[in-house]
């Protein structure tokens, strides 16, 4: 059987009905052009005079607040704060401390070297907290933390007694824990003490989150930066400044005509304060116990961690916080999450599959709502996250975040980063574990740019057989997500211009407008991607490379249908002594359901988005990425995440537009002719706007995953490119949510007056081609979606009892009724190909596979 060509039929606005989609808006136009409909900006939430009678219960939860609330429940590990102090040693000798000239220490001795160490760390404390002239100032701000009714009176104390250890533990080295050079040195300043640009925390939820934090660390030289007219000259004149002369530190920090805005790149760390009980008696208990001048370290070493180290996945909200959890029926989770990639449209937010162990947890977070929230309110937990992540989106290469929380007498620690979050037990300020705070803080203190989160790497390539080295503007950032891949793309800049401003001539922010003599290539021909990756997936690279061996292996003089719309990467590199597993190893946190993940970098061939292309055009050449789909898997590479952001376009002047499959950092290798990957956490990845109706609606997440499931896929792209805006709910973070939303549109497409002739084409089809595929569901019954084809593998996927008869040939030939290829497209019976049993190389079998 062959495909239908162009020739034998035409795609016109006119040859068929056009059912286009919803609500009713403006189109702006000019010089003849109609652009998308803009989303109107909603309103700010207005302050409750009356929090107890105001209608905040009633409001939707926004999706963000939501999510980042599943994610902590998914992702949150919970330890000891000795613990994730003596794993956070062990990490700083490997990033920071460990001479070269010397072999390695082994893992037995690692962990002796971070007992050790932390032993001298705590003694060191507890010597300081029983010495009444040292620990005197700090127990004086907490007397003052304590009694202060104002929040603002109540955050400076708490700054001031905070750096009143840093001072004292300045010059001192702590067993190999040494001091830190001047221009590392830090000190600890009240949220309200600066001008910080914060917009996105409000945007991000509609103004429920604190746009500051109570507290954060910065590097004292910053701290002078932005405060000029302070006029310190040294780490001990502006720590004193702060503490003595609050009134003259906070107007000159607060001073919009002198003092400079603070970036949150240049925030170290960020506090967190609450009162759950008012002004109550903690800070007179603490008083009494510090009097006693009888702390002692035995205390936290004779025995083992009495807090048992939680891992990911126990069904147990991990967090109790001031709002809890609750059955509000006036609340739903209404807004999708649009995580921005690529393509200011893309949907990026990712489902992955979630386990049994983890089923009830999440269940729990998609039937149960956040309680009310009012503006600058949010829970405690999800606020420490906001700034975690603010923090983890402040430069390009920031590996981990870490936020501290005061709440009354209880000192908690939370790490964030592409894993997710560990958070330690609390300790009391009025107890025992006084020291343990303090060793905290001079543990910080010590960090240098490393353990303060920055990758620290040297940016270099090697292009054309030439050396490259290269910058990524400052400005770039990654994508509002608690762990995950959190993909960072860009342009590169030449070495040493990240700061610049400059415009290539092509107009790329951010790329240079003229080649410095340093410089031997154009770097705005190129595209930066970094991210984040499981360490159990293969590289993207890695599989890009495969592809490419295996297509010109087996495909032969046809491998071109596969090459010329595959990436072309010119430098990969992964950073293994990043890995999110270190600190986890350490502390001995282990999970099955949420792996660790390393840092990875693509330099490639610069791509455009499909953005500007009209409706014919697309079609025109949309059989690029369906050919490239088809024979990709059956080369054994399922690329798993067809997505609006991952089908670019290639165009060099005076040459036909070519399109190209991107991004396979969720692609997957199989054995050529298995009709499916094995590998565990691949069967329901992808971007749910996209995914096939059988990955979304599947209870487990546990399917089979198949070649149909991308070439629909493809199919679900163009809806969302014609009116992501009315179609939001298809970015919903359940994935149940979204397969009714989908199937509903299935059912009964809304319409959008005043669409273009190409879009309204591109929306009907893309309709008629999705009910042809899924037959059968008429009336209600597109509810009732059932999986057409399922395969039995080795993992617990799913499995039907009925196989539905159609092969993807037939699905294509669908695709084709309604999208004619072009004569370029079948110059060969590429759909009748198979690679040939007898053929498959060694080294492409891959373990784990299902035979035919």
């Amino acid at each position: 059987m062959t495909l239908p060509s162009s020739k034998s039929r035409t795609v016109s606005d006119g040859q068929r009905s056009v059912t286009p989609l919803i609500v009713q808006t403006e189109l702006e136009q000019s010089n003849n052009t109609v652009t998308r409909p803009k989303l109107r900006v909603e309103p700010e939430s207005p302050t409750c005079e009356d929090p107890e009678e105001c209608m905040h219960a009633f409001e939707p939860i926004h999706s963000n607040i939501a999510s980042v609330h599943y994610d902590l429940v998914e992702k949150t590990q919970v330890t000891s704060l000795k613990t994730l102090l003596k794993s956070m040693i062990m990490l700083k000798y490997k990033r920071e401390d460990r001479c070269h000239r010397y072999p390695s220490l082994t893992y037995e001795e690692l962990l002796e070297y971070g007992e050790t160490q932390l032993r001298t760390l705590v003694e060191e404390a507890v010597a300081f907290c029983n010495d009444a002239t040292r620990s005197g100032p700090l127990i004086e701000k907490f007397d003052e933390m304590g009694r202060n009714e104002s929040v603002t009176l109540s955050n400076n104390s708490l700054a001031s007694g905070l750096n009143s250890i840093l001072l004292d533990f300045r010059e001192r080295d702590i067993g190999e824990l040494k001091r830190c050079s001047d221009g590392d040195l830090t000190l600890y300043n009240a949220g309200s003490n600066m001008v910080i640009d914060s917009e996105l925390l409000a945007q991000v939820s509609d103004n429920k989150s604190k746009r500051r934090p109570a507290l954060y660390e910065s590097r004292y030289e910053d701290l002078l930066r932005l405060t000029p007219k302070v006029q310190c000259t040294s780490f001990e004149e502006l720590a004193g400044v702060m503490a003595t002369d609050q009134p003259r530190w906070s107007r000159a920090s607060r001073n919009l005509e002198s003092a400079e805005t603070t970036e949150w790149s240049d925030i170290v760390s960020c506090i967190e304060v609450e009162k759950v009980q008012g002004n109550g008696a903690w800070h007179e208990s603490l008083r009494r116990k510090w009097e006693q001048h009888q702390y002692a370290a035995r205390a936290f070493f004779e025995d083992a961690d009495n807090v048992q180290n939680l891992s990911v996945g126990s069904g147990v909200l991990p967090f109790v916080s001031e709002h809890p959890i609750s059955g509000n029926n006036g609340s739903t989770a209404q807004r999708g999450i649009k995580r921005g990639r690529d393509d200011e449209n893309e949907a990026g937010d990712v489902s992955h599959k979630k386990s049994k162990a983890t089923g009830s947890a999440q269940e729990h977070v998609e039937t149960s709502l956040l309680g009310s929230i009012h503006p600058g309110r949010l829970p405690t937990e999800i606020q420490c996250a906001f700034f975690g992540l603010e923090l983890l989106r402040s430069r390009w290469g920031r590996t981990h975040s870490v936020v501290m929380l005061f709440s009354d007498d209880q000192f908690s620690v939370r790490w964030y980063d592409s894993q997710g979050c560990i958070r330690t037990e609390a300790v009391s300020l009025s107890g025992e574990e006084l020291p343990l705070v303090v060793a905290t803080i001079v543990l910080f203190q010590r960090f240098k740019t490393a353990m303060r989160g920055r990758a620290g790497i040297d940016l270099k390539a090697t292009i054309d057989g030439k050396e490259v080295p290269f910058d990524i503007p400052q400005s770039t950032r990654a994508r509002w997500a608690l762990g995950g891949r959190r993909s960072v793309v860009g342009v590169p800049v030449p070495a040493g211009t990240a700061d610049g401003k400059q415009r290539s001539k092509r107009g790329v922010k951010g790329a240079s407008s003229t080649l410095p003599e340093d410089c031997p290539v154009d770097l705005g021909q190129y595209h930066f991607k970094w991210s984040w990756r499981e360490e159990t997936r293969d590289s993207e690279a890695d599989i890009v490379k495969t592809a490419r061996r295996r297509s010109e292996q087996y495909l032969k003089e046809h491998s071109t249908d596969v090459t010329d719309h595959l990436p072309q990467i010119m430098h990969d590199e992964d950073f293994p002594s990043l890995s999110t597993g270190l600190i986890r190893q350490f502390a001995e946190l282990t999970s099955t359901e949420v792996q660790p993940r390393i840092p990875s970098l693509i330099l490639s061939k610069r791509l455009s988005p499909l953005k500007g292309l009209d409706g014919y055009t697309i079609i025109g050449c949309i059989w690029d990425i369906l050919r490239c789909i088809f024979l990709l898997w059956r080369l054994g590479v399922a690329h798993g995440d067809v997505s609006l952001g991952n089908i670019m376009v290639s165009h060099v002047l005076g040459q036909p537009i070519v399109l190209v499959l991107n991004d396979f950092d969720l692609a997957a290798l199989m054995t050529p002719r298995e009709k499916s990957p094995k590998k565990r956490g691949f069967d329901r990845a992808g971007t749910k706007p996209f995914m096939a109706l059988d990955l979304l609606q599947s209870e487990s997440g546990s399917v089979a995953r198949l070649c149909r499931h991308d070439l629909e896929s493809v199919v679900w792209v163009f809806p969302w490119y014609c009116a992501s805006e009315y179609l939001a709910i298809w970015n919903d973070p359940s994935p149940k949510r979204v397969f009714y939303a989908k199937t509903a549109w299935l059912l009964c497409p809304e319409v959008v007056p005043g669409i273009p002739p190409d879009y309204n084409m591109l929306l009907a089809t893309s309709h008629q081609i999705l009910r042809e595929w899924l037959p059968g569901r008429k009336g209600s019954d597109v509810f009732k979606h059932q999986p057409t084809q399922h395969i039995p593998d080795t993992l617990g996927a799913e499995r039907t009892t009925t196989v539905a008869g159609r092969s993807d040939k037939d699905y294509l030939v669908i695709i084709a009724e309604h999208w004619p290829p072009k004569s370029q497209h079948i110059t060969w019976e590429w759909i009748d190909w198979e690679v040939i049993k007898s053929d498959v190389l060694p080294e492409d079998v891959v373990a784990g596979d299902v035979e035919d």
